[in-house]
């Protein structure tokens, strides 16, 4: 809401003309953003999530991820949760470039959720996440090196992958990289 106010602008008249115009470009999953969140209307998780599937239906690969992403399958917002589902939009975003997807597919197929346990597939998924520079794929990756999870274990990889994520804005990578230390005796230099 600050940045409406910030720049001067009624999120209400946004949402209004979003409403009208929701058929050009990428209009329909911003106007699912803001029955999400209750921007300029009330929250309506119902409308949300017929519009992020409308809009991903179509090829939005944007509304592909907030279909999972915004965990309406997940989480069941707007939808009944349907694990399976979820993991192939996520998948469907993930192919489509979404870095947050492909890392949401690594967690799918590491814990097995909405799809087979595979950990090779997941280290993968989060190896293509953290080339696009996304954090917390790059944290993941560390701690695929550090516990040999889908790699081999190997505690330099996973304090370099740390540290990128740390740098990157992950705050959990800091608490990891302590750990190896602490509790490997691993020397930093």
């Amino acid at each position: 809401m600050e940045f409406f106010t910030e720049k001067n602008l009624d999120p209400i008249e946004i949402f209004e003309w979003l409403t009208l115009h929701k058929d050009q470009g990428e209009n329909r999953c911003l106007l699912a953003v803001f029955y999400e969140y209750g921007i300029g209307t009330f929250i309506h998780e119902d409308s949300a999530f017929k519009n992020y599937k409308l809009a991903a239906e179509e090829g939005d690969t944007l509304a592909q991820a907030f279909l999972s992403l915004c965990y309406c399958y997940d989480m069941g917002i707007g939808t009944a949760v349907d694990r399976v589902k979820a993991f192939e939009w996520y998948e469907k975003a993930a192919i489509g470039g979404s870095v947050a997807a492909q890392c949401n597919c690594g967690n799918c197929l590491l814990e097995g959720r909405g799809v087979q346990e595979n950990v090779r597939n997941a280290y993968i998924w989060y190896r293509k996440s953290a080339n696009g520079l996304y954090h917390k794929a790059e944290h993941m990756l560390g701690y695929c090196h550090e516990f040999g999870v889908g790699t081999l274990l190997d505690i330099h990889q996973a304090i370099i992958w740390g540290r990128r994520a740390l740098k990157n804005g992950n705050v959990d990578a800091k608490v990891s990289i302590d750990n190896i230390f602490t509790l490997s005796g691993f020397v930093e230099y």
